[in-house]
Parts: C-alpha cells; structure tokens; sequence
C-alpha cells in the first residue's frame, strides 16, 4: 500500500509534532490524515513525500501531486509550486515516522525486537519466536522484509513508500491483535533506505558484522556502518545483542553507549556454548549463562547455528525468560526449511540443502557438512544475476578450497545461457577437472544426486525452500527439496524400498519443463 490512513484521529495528525526538524514554507503546520509518496496515488488531502532514490526523485512530479489533491509537500529543496512546503533533510527518513504516526507509533505499545546482520537472521528470527512461545508469548514474526518488497515495481523509491507504510501496518495489526512481541528480520536495504524511521525497538540482535561481499551496493566500511545504525532504534532503555567472536561486533562494543550482552563459542561472553556432539542431523552443545548451564540438543548442523541459537537465547534472557525454557525452545524450533535441511530417502549418501549463495555462508555451509559428515563433499553451487564478478571469484575460491567436486548451475530453472559467469567461478580452479558446469538446473541436481558416491555428503546450494520453477500449468511450485525426492524415489536404487504411496512426485514432470 501507498498510503495509510488514520481511523483513530478525527482531526488528523500535526506534522510539526511528528517532524519537529523541518522548515515550513507558507505555513507553520498543517494537519493530515493521509500520506502518499507516488504522485500517481495521491488523492485530495494527502500530504505528498518526495522520496529521493537512485531510481527515482519525487520532487520531479510535485506538481502532478498538486493536481490529483495533495495539501502539502514534505520536501529536500524548496520547489516551484503553490501548495505548503517542509524541507527536511531526507524524505525516507520524513516517510517512515509519518507512517508509523498514522498508525498511532505502535511499536511504543508492544516489545519490539530486530534481528540484523550480515547472515542468519532469518533462523535466529525463528529460533527467537519459538522461544517466545515456549515461555507462553505471542509473538509476530516477520523472518523476512520481502513482504513488502513489490517485485514487479521498478522504481525503487515505490518500494521505499510501500515497505515504510507495510512495516507500520503490520505493527498496528499486532496491537490490534494483541500480540506480545513483535520480530522483525531488519534487512541492510531497510536501513540503508531508513524505512524503520519512526519505529522502537526494545532489543537489537546483531548477528554479526562481516564483509559485504557481493560490493554491489555499498563498500565494506559504509555496510558496517549501515548495519550500526539498526542500534539508533532502541528505545532509551533498549539493549544490543552482539556477537562476541566477531571482530567488528566485538570492536562496537567500545563505540557505543547502549547496554549490550555479548554471545560466544572462542571469546568470553555473557552467553556461551560448548560443542559437545555432532552428527549427520544434530548439534549438542552446552549453553551457559551466568552461573547456570543446559545443554541443547538442536536438530539443525554447523556451528553458524550454534552462533543463532546463542543470539536467539540471549535475546531471551534479556526479556526475563528462564534458561531452561530458552534450551526447550531451542530444541523445539525444530528444522528450519531450507537451512543445511536433510533428505532422506533411503539413499546411500548424506544429502542437504541449502538456502547459501553467498561465499561466507557457503563456506559455513561446507564446514558443517565436513564436520558433521565422513567422506567427500559433492556440491551443487548456483549462479545467480545478481552476483557481481568480484564474488563469483571469491565464491569459486571458497568452492575450489573446501569442496571435493562441484556443480555450477543457475540459481533459477531459466532458458538463457550465459557461460561468462560461470567462468568467473572456473577460473579459481586449478584442476577445471573438479567442475561440472550444467546450466539446467534439474539436471544440474540429478546429476549430482546420480554420481555422489555412497558415503559421501552432497550439498545442493542457493535455493533453500525457494521455488525454482512452477509445472504442471503452474499447480506445483518447485524446490529443491521436491526435485531431489522426485528422482530420488523413482531412482531403481531406492524404488523398491522407499518408493511412496500414493506416488507424489514424478520426475518426468520437471523434465519437459527443461528440455
């Protein structure tokens, strides 16, 4: 949505009290109670925010605002039009605390809690909400700010005033809904572009502070930088979560005023673990905090999950909940799909998938398998538009050093070919005799599920539970996961044995997708 109205203000909101910084033009205030940032939305009474974005600038089209009704103009620069002006110093910043104002700052009314970082917050969103439940909350989790992103929208100042007005509205519904916490996945984009200004958070987790490596947006300094700002939504009484182990987190701790509890398996921490078990489908370790201990048995791998888990238990307790019900809810949580998830279908070799397409989580990837499973890593890697040649080089060294024998196929079950960026991804091997470039991408897996010998681990990469692709006149939506079953059921290897009724999955459907 573009707009949010407010059914709660007869009168509607004073600007001045929701943007105190600004300088009026003609008028000293003017009350609202709408806002719009896409002239073509705009509708009479609506106050008119010109956001600003590489794509797009909204003071352009003020005057086609005027036309359709707008009252006001929030603004950067003083423009040439006859209607009332704010000059602020940023729009997108002005747009995120309108909209969390007319929908009546609901992030003041609930417990808050943001999980940024470089990678995992999405698992460590969940693990939180399923702590939060074991200790009889009800929270709303939003693991992902994608729903609010509008792929078809071009312009990315479109999706700015959408996403801004989206994590407002989906605050207000949870007071509305009575929930008791709410847990938002706090993307780089989001507070790069500041759409969470206006919002409070009680608890910031930051899972850690590494390198941008796909170098396509900002560079290494102003990504941390960007990453910091998550800590300036804290309420006054906010704390941070920080991970110890992480150099950079670690060197934030003597930068910032706001309490923090640190996590770690290598440095000292508040919260700590001690791993004490591994196998194909589980990681124990021993969680400590304070003066008590509890070992947690979780049924995901690697020790990046430790390092989640650490995140999510000390958020936790920074809420007041017990350790003991943090480790039940830890177990709980299950697996999350997508993330280091097995199959097994009778098969003689270990196989998972994986959400990584990035090389630090790909490395994560391939240190757990190697740790948690005997034999040669086989893994299927994908290549994806968005990644920029720079990581293509970086992620065909992680590859060349930490895997036996790898798959390159597109991340997507699309027909265009293009060999360049595979090539980037070659070029870091010396044998080029450890690559197999497939760009279909469900052959790509039946390949590799084919010739991964017993014994050894396959790892299907860049996906996750993501579709793939859509058959059978768009009825399925495809994965992974439903690719490596099909042909696994149906292979002659397991058939006899393992084969399910009533059959669900049928290979042959995927392949006329991709001849």
């Amino acid at each position: 949505m573009n707009k949010i109205p407010s059914a709660a203000i007869s009168r509607g909101l004073s600007l001045k009290a929701v943007l105190p910084a600004f300088e009026p033009i003609s008028v000293s205030d003017i009350r609202f109670r709408s806002c719009c940032g896409q002239w073509a939305d705009c509708q009479p009474g609506d106050l008119f925010i010109a956001v600003v974005d590489e794509d797009c600038d909204g003071h352009e089209f003020a005057s086609q605002a005027i036309e359709r009704g707008a009252v006001a103009i929030v603004t950067e620069r003083l423009l040439a039009v006859d209607c009332p002006q704010f000059i602020v110093d940023d729009t997108r910043q002005a747009m995120g605390h309108v909209c969390q104002a007319l929908a009546g700052n609901p992030s003041d009314l609930l417990t808050t809690i943001g999980v940024a970082g470089s990678d995992g917050k999405t698992v460590t969103s969940l693990l939180i909400d399923s702590i939060l439940k074991q200790a009889g909350g009800a929270p709303e989790t939003d693991s992902d700010l994608n729903r609010f992103e509008i792929q078809e929208t071009p312009a990315k100042s479109q999706q700015i005033v959408r996403r801004s007005a989206g994590v407002a509205q989906w605050m207000a519904d949870a007071v509305m809904n009575q929930t008791s916490h709410t847990i938002l996945d706090v993307t780089t984009n989001t507070l790069a572009t500041r759409q969470l200004s206006g919002a409070a958070f009680d608890i910031m987790a930051l899972t850690n502070l590494r390198r941008d490596e796909s170098g396509k947006y900002f560079s290494n300094d102003t990504f941390r930088s960007i990453i910091v700002r998550s800590l300036d939504y804290l309420k006054p009484h906010g704390i941070a979560i920080l991970n110890a182990d992480d150099l950079h987190s670690r060197e934030l701790l003597d930068q910032i005023q706001t309490p923090a509890l640190t996590i770690g398996i290598h440095q000292a921490a508040e919260v700590s673990a001690r791993i004490v078990g591994k196998s194909t489908n589980e990681i124990t370790f021993v969680m400590t905090a304070g003066n008590e201990s509890c070992v947690v048995n979780s049924p995901m791998i690697g020790n990046h999950h430790v390092y989640n888990c650490l995140t999510a238990a000390a958020t936790a307790l920074a809420l007041g909940i017990e350790l003991q019900t943090i480790a039940i809810g830890l177990e709980r949580a299950g697996q999350i799909p997508g993330r280091m998830e097995p199959i097994s279908c009778g098969q003689d070799f270990n196989l998972y998938v994986d959400v990584a397409r990035r090389p630090t989580p790909i490395a994560a990837a391939l240190h757990a398998a190697k740790q948690h499973t005997p034999g040669r890593v086989w893994t299927l890697a994908s290549i994806s538009p968005e990644q920029t040649p720079e990581e293509r080089r970086h992620l065909g060294d992680v590859l060349a050093k930490a895997s036996d024998r790898v798959v390159l196929a597109p991340s997507m079950a699309t027909t265009a070919i293009d060999y360049e960026p595979y090539h980037q991804v070659l070029d870091a091997f010396g044998n080029p005799a450890q690559v197999q470039i497939i760009p279909n991408r469900f052959r790509a897996i039946e390949w590799l599920l084919k010739n991964c010998p017993a014994g050894d681990t396959a790892l299907i990469l860049g996906n996750g539970e993501r579709t793939i692709a859509t058959v059978a006149d768009g009825k399925w939506q495809v994965n992974d996961r439903d690719v490596c079953e099909a042909w696994l059921y149906e292979s002659t290897s397991f058939a006899a044995t393992t084969k399910p009724e009533p059959q669900i999955f049928n290979i042959e459907d995927y392949r006329k997708k991709r001849k």
